[in-house]
């Protein structure tokens, strides 16, 4: 379902509830909060934070290709290593797993070539080897993505990138909780064997009988 079909089918269920329709938390803006915040839990959860990667293949998005911006030497700790740096500006946050879990792939384009993670310091002692010289890294500081790139790809303009993002709207302007565009839609990127728990914990923070993504089903069949 989209993100606006969770919603609407919420928002139907709390007003079952007893809810007042002028209440905040009618809100689809609000319902979608709700929805976000349990459903990166259950992420955290299910994947054990990330150790399953497979399983973050089903809620990654894809970023897109993404221009490489120069980066100033005083902004490059690498630079008295001879160390070209290159960056993408203001990513959308990624969702909080360890060691950087939730960044599922950083490199060229349409999964060619995968960059390596790797900290400043230990791309600066890498780079001091031969074969050092011949990977690509890449690393996160501040919001934004950085690439050390081989001697072949010192050139690179573009790289793409894919995760598993704290809130998918951010990413995707399809994955909208106010409304839908008929033709225009992409489903919530949710993990299939939590759904009937994320909408129990949805409802439960509301105070509300526990239903299932089916009983939303079948309660909002007229739903548009």
């Amino acid at each position: 379902m989209t993100a606006h079909e969770w919603c609407v089918r919420l928002r139907r269920a709390v007003q079952r509830g007893g809810v007042a329709s002028d209440d905040a938390r009618m809100t689809l803006r609000y319902l979608y909060s709700l929805l976000n915040t349990y459903r990166n839990t259950n992420i955290k959860y299910s994947t054990d934070f990330g150790k399953e990667s497979t399983l973050l293949k089903y809620v990654e998005q894809d970023y897109g290709v993404r221009k490489l911006c120069e980066v100033d030497k005083a902004e490059n700790p690498l630079y008295v290593w001879g160390c070209k740096v290159k960056k993408v500006c203001s990513v959308p946050t990624f969702l909080s797993l360890p060691q950087h879990r939730a960044i599922t792939y950083v490199g060229i384009i349409d999964r060619a070539l995968p960059f390596m993670y790797a900290e400043p310091t230990d791309i600066a002692v890498k780079r001091k080897t031969k074969i050092g010289t011949m990977f690509n890294f890449w690393y996160l500081r501040g919001g934004d993505i950085y690439v050390a790139p081989s001697d072949q790809l010192e050139d690179i303009e573009v790289i793409d990138i894919r995760g598993v993002f704290a809130d998918p709207s951010e990413v995707d302007d399809r994955i909208n909780p106010d409304f839908d565009v008929e033709g225009y839609t992409v489903d919530y990127p949710m993990l299939t064997s939590t759904e009937d728990e994320v909408v129990r914990f949805v409802l439960q923070e509301l105070g509300l009988t526990i239903q299932t993504p089916t009983d939303l089903q079948n309660n909002a069949r007229d739903d548009t």
